[in-house]
């Protein structure tokens, strides 16, 4: 029975925090589980926790898949006492996944199809034999890169003045922008918008919606990682204020989502090699018709 529901879930899944608290959370958004409840509860209780990937029916109707994490707080008599669930959206990651697989298995029907018909060709065809190969090669080379990068994006948790620099940060936010620690990150990072943000206005930017709207949800840049490399995140953040309304500072969450930005453009390069290869098929073939309606008939 739902207990606590935060905003996020709010946004996530449609119900207000009254709708939902008092509510069984399986039935509320008609869990899909990956293998069966009794087998996830056992091993809750036995190691005290569980991770892995459900699948959850919003408010509207519409499905998210999420990567959940379950944890059971016991007494001191080891008697349980709740599960504490928190969930992570990664249906945009997911469906970029699927859309480069689509496109993977689209390249590899037209390669098997493409590869019968030059078998039959003469051996100036060889060529794109040879080109299709090395296509292969770096396909799999890309693959293996966007997912390497995708099972390690986690998310960070942060806390930031309006003057540029971090009150409190989590491990993971220090991993993110390839920092040791989080103590090492807060003593870096002294001017956000200029260390941090290549588009140091990006910060202004930030600072504008929070203040129009209360908060930014998704709101993207591109930022520095320690060793100057460039990566996507993505940040959820919203004003903190005193009793008095006084600002106090941000409070809010980074996820690296440079897997979801490379994903698209490895899609779009798959569709223009597509493209780009039937194209050169055609030129290939019309050249031989035009080569056998020169030869001599007996």
């Amino acid at each position: 029975i739902l207990t606590f529901w935060n905003p996020a879930a709010e946004r996530t899944y449609g119900w207000t925090r009254q709708e939902a608290i008092g509510h069984n959370i399986h039935a509320l958004l008609n869990t899909q589980f990956p293998q069966p409840l009794p087998e996830i509860y056992q091993h809750l209780f036995q190691a005290n926790h569980w991770e892995g990937e459900l699948t959850h029916t919003c408010q509207d109707g519409s499905q998210v898949i999420v990567a959940s994490r379950l944890a059971l707080r016991r007494d001191d008599q080891e008697n349980a006492l709740e599960i504490l669930e928190i969930n992570h959206d990664i249906t945009a990651q997911k469906l970029a996944e699927a859309a480069l697989q689509k496109a993977h298995d689209e390249l590899e029907e037209w390669v098997a199809q493409r590869t019968q018909e030059l078998a039959e060709a003469n051996l100036a065809l060889q060529v794109e034999i040879n080109e299709r190969k090395q296509a292969e090669i770096a396909l799999q080379q890309a693959e293996a890169k966007y997912r390497s990068i995708f099972e390690n994006a986690i998310e960070g948790i942060f806390q930031s003045t309006v003057e540029g620099h971090y009150i409190s940060a989590n491990h993971a936010l220090a991993k993110i922008y390839g920092y040791e620690s989080a103590d090492e990150l807060i003593a870096s990072l002294t001017d956000i918008e200029h260390q941090l943000y290549v588009d140091p206005h990006r910060r202004a930017e930030f600072a504008e919606q929070i203040r129009l709207h209360s908060s930014v949800i998704e709101f993207e840049s591109q930022v520095y990682r320690k060793d100057g490399s460039i990566i996507w995140i993505s940040e959820n953040a919203h004003a903190v204020y005193d009793s008095t309304g006084q600002f106090l500072y941000y409070e809010g969450t980074g996820s690296d989502v440079t897997t979801r930005k490379q994903a698209q453009e490895a899609l779009k390069a798959s569709e223009k090699e597509l493209a780009r290869r039937e194209r050169l098929l055609s030129t290939l073939v019309d050249v031989q018709t035009q080569l056998l309606m020169q030869l001599p008939e007996d």
